[in-house]
């Protein structure tokens, strides 16, 4: 297996995609510090530092569906088999190699934003645990929804509908994940001032400042159902290491962790039965 991985590496590092993703990783690892220079320049290195966790997964999807489809296209799967190595190790093969791309991917984008950031937002003040915190996170979740993108790919006959499919899927966890996090951000009260502009009184304007209760704030039992949404899902630990804030972040590696090993352990029964041919 370690043969399969290590011609898998020297694949990407010859295939135009690849680069393509190292230079998109690069860029906006470097964006992000620019950016938060010009409109954030207040915060620190932490502010944006993690934007990896979005910005990686969007792009490995439908990268990682094009990379391991051109591997069944080619007939390079078959050659493999004939070769005599095993359906296990093939199949276990690209799903490393797919997950530890978009780690590395994950520390180059991570490494660009310090270096490029540092000189213009100085050294992160956060304490070294929670950067380690964080970055595990954003690591795990990138690791997790390239598995999940790498299974669909395997599993799927046309190289086309795969990358479709990948993207979709990595775009709506985060976007789900997003909403979840919007929703538990509710406040329970709001002003009237927030459904009433403002009141007109002859002579000036005032605003009402009665609590009123917030219809969007979910009740106790539908915040636990959303905080377990928000905690599994890939994409909520991915806007958690974004927004710095992981409650129970034993809880959300743990999940993480889950995520990397049932994907890949139920795609390689459809792989170990799927025609080659």
């Amino acid at each position: 297996m370690l043969n399969l991985m290590s011609a898998g590496f020297y694949r990407l590092s010859r295939s135009t995609a690849f680069r393509i993703f190292v230079l998109y990783s690069a860029l906006c690892g470097a964006l992000s510090a620019v950016s938060t220079c010009i409109y954030q320049p207040e915060t620190g290195q932490e502010f944006s530092l993690f934007g990896f966790a979005i910005f990686i997964p969007m792009f490995a999807a439908p990268f990682t569906a094009v990379i391991l489809g051109s591997e069944f296209s080619d007939n390079t799967v078959r050659n493999k088999i004939i070769a005599g190595h095993t359906r296990a190790e093939i199949y276990f093969s690209y799903i490393a190699v797919a997950a530890l791309a978009s780690a590395a991917m994950c520390v180059l984008s991570a490494a660009v934003h310090f270096i490029v950031g540092l000189p213009i937002l100085g050294f992160t003040e956060m304490p070294l645990s929670e950067l380690a915190l964080f970055f595990a996170i954003g690591i795990l979740s990138t690791a997790a929804m390239t598995v999940i993108t790498a299974v669909i790919t395997v599993c799927t006959h046309s190289r086309a509908a795969a990358a479709a499919v990948c993207a979709v899927a990595a775009t709506a966890m985060i976007v789900l994940s997003a909403e979840i996090g919007l929703l538990l951000k509710e406040s329970e009260y709001l002003t009237a001032s927030d459904f009433e502009a403002v009141t007109i009184y002859g002579d000036g304007l005032t605003q009402d400042d009665r609590l009123i209760p917030n219809p969007n704030y979910p009740t106790p039992q539908e915040r636990e159902r959303l905080e377990f949404l928000y905690d599994f899902l890939p994409g909520g630990a991915a806007v958690q290491c974004v927004w710095l804030e992981a409650e129970h972040p034993a809880r959300v590696l743990g999940f993480e962790i889950l995520w990397l090993v049932l994907p890949a352990a139920a795609g390689y029964f459809v792989f170990e039965k799927r025609n080659l041919k």
